[in-house]
């Protein structure tokens, strides 16, 4: 039986992100494989039961996060923009 590791973090850029696992056993919330007890949702990973699953988890994770990085960029070209402004006298 396979289920679909991603890694919990989600941000190495490489092949690893997303790999097809042998396992030995599941239950409702934990798989073993190799003989080791691992959590189906954890800090470090997560186990899909399909690809499609593992893939779409990957693509709203980045998408998600590309959003909060927008709105994290905007608010920083908004300081920006005010402290190349500002002057001692703005101080009061």
């Amino acid at each position: 039986m396979y289920k679909y590791q991603t890694d919990g973090y989600s941000f190495h850029v490489s092949n690893k992100y997303l790999k097809k696992i042998e396992i030995d056993k599941e239950t409702e919330k934990t798989i073993i494989v190799d003989g080791r007890r691992s959590s189906k949702r954890s800090e470090y990973y997560y186990f899909w039961d399909t690809f499609e699953e593992a893939r779409e988890h990957l693509i709203k994770f980045h998408t998600n996060k590309i959003e909060k990085l927008k709105i994290s960029l905007m608010l920083h070209e908004a300081l920006l923009v005010r402290f190349t402004d500002i002057t001692e006298d703005d101080l009061g």
